[in-house]
């Protein structure tokens, strides 16, 4: 009987060679910027095929930021943040290290102090909120001189307890090296019983000493009595510190002016 070899040959096909994944030659490094101006960062990766790029902003992708330089035209503290890429070819892909993003500013105040009513001995504040980078610092105004004390460096300024000398106009410089900023006005009015206030004891007389008028004032407080012929200039005539509850003045030279006005404050 005639025998018959089989033989089976199994053609088994043949391993493939894996390609490199991307190698990262140049890792993205930080970048610090002023405001407005253009940021980008740069990877330089290479392997043996078509390489594609996807950028991400705090670990999330950005849409169409797919090249090796990834360009911020106008930069806003909204940018700031820290970016990578990933290198990807048809065999693997490479994240590349973390790059930071500063972006530096000057001030923008994004709420405003608001003026407030006040009782006398009640609390009051005022508050602005602002942007910088780097943080600002703060100097608040009274009636455009710089305040001293109490919170005059802080976002916020803090009265424990209002009284009359309170009462005025209140704004904030906000500033930092890359510029400044000051705030719209807020005014506070305290509201009760003030420690000056006009009185019609006596008749204002025109005379020939003068013209004699009357007011009250608190004792220990001292007053500026001040004139005005147009209601706009206003000249110091007189500063007292007050002994008794009612002051009795006279203007000497109140007959030299066809019109003559007088406001009276305190020190």
């Amino acid at each position: 009987m005639a025998k018959w070899l089989l033989l089976l040959i199994m053609l088994l096909p043949r391993p493939c060679r894996a390609g490199p994944a991307p190698i990262i030659l140049v890792q993205p490094f930080n970048v610090t910027v002023l405001n407005l101006d253009v940021a980008s960062f740069t990877v330089v990766a290479s392997s043996g095929t078509t390489m594609t790029y996807q950028w991400y902003k705090d670990g999330n992708p950005i849409p169409g930021a797919t090249a090796a330089i990834y360009t911020i035209l106008s930069v806003t503290a909204a940018d700031q943040g820290r970016y990578y890429v990933k290198v990807t070819n048809a065999y693997g892909s490479k994240q590349s290290s973390w790059a930071t993003l500063t972006v530096l500013s000057a001030p923008a105040i994004t709420a405003q102090p608001v003026s407030q009513i006040a009782t006398q001995g009640q609390t009051a504040s005022f508050s602005v909120n602002a942007i910088a980078n780097p943080s600002p610092s703060y100097q608040w105004l009274f009636n455009g001189a710089a305040l001293h004390g109490g919170g005059a460096r802080n976002s916020t300024l803090n009265f424990s307890s209002v009284d009359w000398t309170n009462s005025g106009t209140y704004s904030v410089v906000v500033s930092n090296v890359y510029g400044s900023v000051t705030s719209a006005p807020a005014t506070l009015t305290v509201v009760g019983n003030l420690p000056v206030s006009l009185t019609t004891v006596a008749t204002p007389v025109l005379g020939s000493s003068g013209f004699t008028f009357q007011f009250s004032v608190q004792p220990g407080f001292t007053y500026v009595i001040m004139a005005s012929s147009d209601l706009v200039n206003w000249t110091p005539i007189a500063t007292n510190t007050a002994s008794a509850g009612t002051v009795l003045f006279t203007d000497p030279v109140a007959s030299n002016f066809p019109y003559r006005f007088y406001r009276i404050g305190l020190q």
